[in-house]
């Protein structure tokens, strides 16, 4: 069952994910990357429980195939079906 952030944390990780699609619009998505990635790691553990994680593997997924890294796309993805 995914479950929602505490406020303050939910906005920093909105915050993040806002910059990283901001990258990925100017094409710089290998930095994009490393934003997501750095607001993936926010979640507390276990990450499957929140719904942020859907949404953040999901624009790694993106920003994965806009860098045509297949591998790493896949793998992104399969996390996202398992969340």
């Amino acid at each position: 069952m995914a479950t929602t952030l505490p406020d303050e944390l939910h906005e920093r990780v909105k915050a993040l994910c806002a910059q990283g699609d901001a990258l990925q619009e100017a094409e710089q998505h290998s930095r994009a990357v490393s934003v997501y990635e750095e607001a993936l790691a926010l979640l507390p553990e276990p990450r499957e429980q929140w719904e942020a994680t859907t949404w953040i593997l999901a624009a790694l997924v993106d920003a994965y195939f806009f860098q045509q890294e297949w591998a790493a796309c896949a793998g992104k993805w399969s996390r996202t079906r398992s969340s």
